[in-house]
């Protein structure tokens, strides 16, 4: 908000304009000023006018007039200018966090002074052993790249906006870092695993065996409504995910990317087992009455919740501890759903779109070894796969 202070001097009338361009790393405010004087002959109706379309202009220069901002101050007009109006919550989060390591290191650099030699340090910091301060080992080469792409996002604002010229990220060198092959559920292990579930309580035999069946992300199965499933023709759509953020808990928002909203059609032994767990649901709810607070979501516990975005996992870990198998986590069974597909015959597009991958480059580069052949897709790939293992 700027500040405004009207002076009447021998030259005649001005106005002193006063804006904050955010704290630097010491806490202290870091101010601009200009100083407008009104053309002569001009009205008081038009003074306001012009006066309130300076300031205005003013306010939306600010920061791009100057590169002696420092990057903290810079980056929090960033996050409050920008990323709190574009980003999903679960990513505006995840880079609040990165923020405060990033701070430490280069928050007190002035965006012009700001080179690729800094955020180089930075990053070969971040190599190091101990940087993980729960497991006091090394960050894993995808901390690593977040820290990166977020230090990068910031700064290709401040080009956009003409606070400087160049991002020096496009200098900085990453670590060659060794991509590991992804473990997974063998077709075997995924039938042995759906058979021991016959005996699971009906909320979890019904989730982890949609989990199999569709390859949905955690959140998106957690964030399903009854009304994106259609019992009749098997067919599911992802509209929302469930998101969970310490600032707003846990939420139900925009899927991860636009791509992400898509439709998944199941056989019909899921659609019944889906069935039957929306009327054992229903007898839950006539019992709770006016404590169910789950509305339609579908996967509900028996206090008339949604289920937490950690719960499943939790459940997931014990079970396999207590029936001898291997706790691989909930995203194994995307990656199971996805390499099915690739053994039916599906092609990268095909597996893609049912995974909700922005591009295929990207369903590529994580299941490069498994496109040994292609071919159309079968409704029953998943369904048939693992009949055949049985």
């Amino acid at each position: 908000m700027a500040t405004i202070r009207k002076r009447e001097g021998k030259k005649g009338v001005s106005y002193s304009i006063r804006v904050s361009c955010g704290y630097d790393v010491t806490g202290k405010q870091v101010m601009r000023t200009m100083t407008w004087r009104p053309s002569p002959g001009m009205t008081e109706r038009q003074i306001q006018r012009e006066l309130k379309r300076v300031v205005a202009e003013f306010e939306r220069e600010d920061v791009a007039t100057t590169g002696t901002i420092k990057f903290q101050a810079f980056a929090e007009r960033w996050f409050k200018d920008v990323a709190e109006k574009t980003m999903r919550p679960v990513s505006l989060s995840d880079f609040r966090y990165l923020a405060k390591r990033t701070y430490q290191a280069i928050g007190h650099i002035r965006m012009d002074k700001l080179s690729a030699y800094h955020i180089q340090q930075f990053i070969n910091q971040l190599c190091e052993e101990g940087m993980n301060k729960r497991s006091g080992k090394k960050l894993s080469p995808a901390t690593i790249k977040a820290y990166f792409a977020f230090v990068s996002t910031v700064l290709s604002y401040a080009v956009k906006i003409g606070v400087i010229e160049n991002n020096p990220c496009k200098r900085v060198t990453l670590p060659r870092m060794e991509k590991k092959e992804k473990d997974i559920y063998t077709i075997e292990e995924a039938k042995h695993f759906l058979d021991s579930l016959q005996d699971a309580p009906i909320l979890w035999r019904t989730f982890f065996t949609l989990a199999i069946y569709t390859g949905f992300r955690r959140g998106e199965l957690i964030g399903l409504q009854w009304e994106d499933i259609c019992l009749e023709t098997g067919v599911i759509s992802i509209k929302k995910t469930a998101q969970y953020t310490t600032e707003t808990g846990q939420i139900r928002g925009e899927p991860k990317t636009r791509k992400s909203q898509r439709k998944v059609t199941v056989p019909e032994e899921i659609t019944a087992l889906l069935k039957q767990w929306r009327a054992y649901q229903s007898k839950q709810r006539l019992a709770l009455g006016s404590t169910w607070k789950a509305g339609s979501i579908v996967f509900t516990t028996e206090e008339g919740k949604g289920v937490g975005m950690s719960t499943p996992y939790g459940w997931l870990q014990k079970f396999c501890n207590r029936t001898n198998q291997r706790c691989l986590g909930l995203h194994a069974f995307r990656h199971l759903y996805a390499s099915l597909l690739v053994a039916g015959g599906a092609n990268v597009a095909a597996v893609s779109a049912l995974l909700g991958h922005s591009n295929t480059t990207t369903t590529l580069n994580t299941y490069t070894h498994n496109f040994d052949k292609t071919g159309a897709l079968e409704a029953d790939a998943i369904s048939n796969a693992l009949k055949e293992a049985k």
